[in-house]
C-alpha cells in the first residue's frame, strides 16, 4: 500500500510539473541561440552602436531565461508543498488518513515525493545551464577555460595543503545532504504545526512557524559556533580544524532536529489531527 501511496502522490501533479520541466529545458535550448546570437553579433556588427543595441536586447532575453529557471526551481517546490498540505490537512486528508497505512508512511511518502522532484528540478536547471554555457557559448568558454582552470587549480592546491582538508571535503558533502533533508522536514513540520494547531489562517500560521523555528535554530547555531573560538590553540586557525568543528556541530544539530521534527509531525498527525 505504501508503494501505491507513492504512486498516487507522483500522479497527483506529475503532469503539471512535467510541463514546467519541459518549459525549463526549452528555455535552455532558447538560451543556446541567444548566447550564440550575442557572440555572432559581437563579431559581425558593422558598428559599435548596432552591436551594443543588439547585445542589450539579447542580454535582456538571457536574463529573462535565467529568471525563469530560478522561478521554475522555486515553483516546483511550492507546488509540492501545497500538494502536501492539501492531501493531508484539507478535505482530501480524510481519504488519505483512511488508507491502510500508518502516519510514518504518509509522512515519508510526501517527503520522498518532494525530495524526488527537488532532484529532478535541480537536474533540469543544471541541464539548461549546461546547454546555455557549454553549447551556446562554447567558443567563449574555450577561451576562458584555461585561465579559470589554472586559477582554480592553484587555489585548490593551496587549500589542500592545510591539515584536515580531506575531512573538510567529506563533512561538506554530508552537511549538504543533511541540510537538504533538514530543510524539507522543517517545511513539512511547519505546515503540520500550522494546520493542526491553528484554527484559522493555517497557511500563515505555517509560515510563521517556519520563520520562528529558523530564528531559534539560527540563534542556537550561532551560540554553538562561538564555542570553538574559545580555544587558545594558535594552530587551530592554520588548518581546517575550526571549519570541521563547525561543520560537525551543524551536522549533529540538524540530524537531531530532523529526527525531532519528524516525530513531532507524525505525532501530531496521529494524535491531534483535526481536519475541517
Amino acid at each position: 500500500m505504501f508503494s501505491k501511496l507513492l504512486k498516487h502522490d507522483w500522479k497527483s501533479n506529475s503532469v503539471l510539473l512535467g510541463i514546467l520541466s519541459l518549459c525549463a529545458l526549452g528555455a535552455g535550448v532558447l538560451g543556446i541561440f541567444v548566447v550564440r546570437g550575442m557572440i555572432r553579433l559581437e563579431k559581425t556588427a558593422e558598428n559599435a552602436n548596432a552591436a551594443a543595441l543588439g547585445a542589450t536586447g539579447l542580454d535582456s532575453l538571457l536574463s529573462f531565461i535565467v529568471i525563469f529557471l530560478a522561478i521554475y526551481l522555486v515553483a516546483v517546490q511550492f507546488i509540492n508543498i501545497i500538494r502536501f498540505y492539501k492531501s493531508r490537512f484539507t478535505d482530501e486528508g480524510y481519504l488519505t488518513f483512511t488508507l491502510p497505512v500508518n502516519v510514518h508512511q504518509i509522512f515519508l511518502s510526501s517527503f520522498l515525493h518532494i525530495l524526488l522532484w527537488l532532484v529532478i528540478s535541480v537536474a533540469v536547471v543544471i541541464a539548461s545551464a549546461f546547454m546555455i554555457i557549454v553549447i551556446g557559448g562554447w567558443e567563449t568558454l574555450q577561451e576562458t577555460a584555461g585561465i579559470l582552470q589554472d586559477n582554480l587549480t592553484d587555489t585548490s592546491d593551496t587549500l589542500a595543503n592545510y591539515p584536515g582538508y580531506e575531512t573538510y571535503q567529506l563533512l561538506s558533502t554530508i552537511a549538504t545532504i543533511c541540510s537538504v533533508v533538514y530543510n524539507l522536514v522543517l517545511i513539512m513540520t511547519s505546515i503540520t504545526l500550522g494546520a493542526v494547531l491553528a484554527k484559522k489562517h493555517k497557511i500563515l500560521a505555517a509560515i510563521g512557524m517556519y520563520y520562528g523555528i529558523n530564528i531559534v535554530v539560527g540563534l542556537v547555531t550561532s551560540i554553538l559556533d562561538v564555542i570553538p573560538t574559545l580555544t587558545e590553540n594558535s594552530t587551530y586557525y592554520e588548518s581546517y580544524d575550526y571549519t570541521n568543528t563547525i561543520l560537525g556541530i551543524t551536522i549533529g544539530l540538524q540530524v537531531v532536529l530532523t529526527i525531532a521534527f519528524y516525530f513531532i509531525s507524525t505525532g501530531l498527525m496521529k494524535k491531534k489531527l483535526n481536519l475541517p
